[in-house]
Formats: structure tokens, C-alpha cells, sequence
């Protein structure tokens, strides 16, 4: 059976919905958005999510508005969720977007997304497009500016390799220079001559470890040097 996506507008009319109902309790509501919602409402980067990423409060009293909704507008289930607590930290940047009658709608910042998005940085979801779409949207153009909004965000020892892969692809598509750890690890391998193919072959994991190590080191030296 095929997804259930929202569009822009669903997004708008189910918010304004959820105000409507809080309004009836003389409840005043608070909701952040993250994720694909602010990527398709606030950004208008694509035109479709599956649902609505946030944290809210009162989350009971939205928990069960958000499933009345659900049945009166024809949505999914899951529409509205707090799944993405996970990825927020307790520094989260966070804006004002929309007051509605009964709801105060907030959002990250757009370098804030940016380091959730490369945190998840899942493949075959939207998260890449997202990626490129926020590094252009702030005018990011080179390696080590995306990597100090991530490190800005979540700390180092939590940002997995992943992330790096891709601002590293991003990188090289957009013709940018490459990070300079890059053009040091590949010298020394020269070095070390790993020109022998059976080694090649036979040993591409152990030596694609290696060249991270490497490269780390490298990049502590040329810090400790020139910055």
C-alpha cells in the first residue's frame, strides 16, 4: 500500500485544526517542528512529508486531539509524533514561524536542521536532498563550515562517519576543494606504497580504515599548526 504524504496545505489546515480544538478547551498550545515539515511548510523545499516531526505541549491533550484529526481529515495515525526527540539537543535553536488561534507554531533554524539532517543523514529517504538543499540556502560552500555547524550542534564523539561522507560527496559535486585531510591521506599512501594489486584487492577494508586514521591525525597536526 502506498505512503500517505501530506501536502503544504494539509499541513497548514490540520495545524490550524489542532488550534481550533485546543481553543475549545481555553488551552493555549506550543508546538516545534523539525524535520520534513519544516522542510515542506516553512522552507518550501519539496512538496510533500509524511508527517509532522515535533515536540509539544500539552502532549497529552495534542496526543489525543492529533487522533481525532486523524479520522476527520483522512490522515495517517502517526501524523503528528514526537519521534524526533532524539535528535534535539537541550541547545536546539529554535524561531518563531506562526501564531494561530490556539497554537504557537515554532521551528529550528535552518543551520539547526542542517545538523539534525546530517546527524540522520539516511539514504534512501530525503534527508540528502534536504542536506544539499540547506547547505545552498545558506551559501555553505566549503567542508569545514558545514562540520563547524555540525560540531556546533552535537558533540564530536556523537557525529558519525556518515555525516562526513556526505558533505564529502557534496563537496566534490559541487567542485569545491577538497577537505584537506583528503589530499593529504592519498600522498601518503603514495608513501606507503599501496600500488601492489593483490593488496589492493585483498586487504580494501583494512586499508580504508587506515587512511581514516590517517587522515584524523593529519588534521590535528595541520590545526595545531596554523589555526
Amino acid at each position: 500500500m502506498p505512503e500517505q504524504l501530506m501536502n503544504r496545505k494539509q499541513l497548514l489546515e490540520s495545524l490550524k485544526r489542532l488550534g481550533e480544538l485546543l481553543r475549545e478547551q481555553d488551552i493555549e498550545g506550543e508546538i516545534l517542528l523539525t524535520g520534513g515539515a519544516v522542510m515542506c511548510l516553512v522552507h518550501s523545499a519539496r512538496g510533500m512529508t509524511k508527517d509532522i516531526d515535533a515536540l509539544y505541549e500539552p502532549k497529552m491533550i495534542i496526543n489525543k486531539l492529533a487522533r481525532q484529526i486523524a479520522i476527520e481529515m483522512d490522515l495517517p495515525a502517526n501524523w503528528l509524533n514526537d519521534g524526533v526527540k532524539g535528535y534535539l539537543t537541550a541547545g536546539a535553536q529554535i524561531q518563531e514561524f506562526l501564531v494561530l488561534d490556539g497554537l504557537r507554531i515554532l521551528t529550528v533554524t535552518p543551520e539547526y536542521l542542517l545538523a539534525m539532517k546530517l546527524m540522520a543523514a539516511r539514504h534512501g529517504e530525503k534527508d540528502i536532498d534536504d542536506i544539499h538543499f540547506l547547505l545552498n540556502k545558506l551559501q555553505i560552500k566549503t567542508f569545514e563550515d558545514a562540520m563547524d555547524i555540525l560540531s556546533e550542534h552535537f558533540p564530536a564523539d556523537k557525529i558519525l562517519p556518515k555525516s562526513q561522507y556526505v558533505l564529502e560527496e557534496y563537496s566534490m559535486k559541487m567542485k569545491t576543494p577538497k577537505p584537506v585531510y583528503k589530499i593529504y591521506s592519498k600522498i601518503i599512501f603514495v608513501g606507503l606504497k599501496y600500488d601492489c594489486k593483490s593488496q589492493r584487492l585483498g586487504y580494501k577494508s583494512q586499508k580504508h580504515k587506515r587512511k581514516r586514521q590517517i587522515s584524523d591525525d593529519i588534521m590535528r597536526r595541520i590545526r595545531k599548526n596554523f589555526v
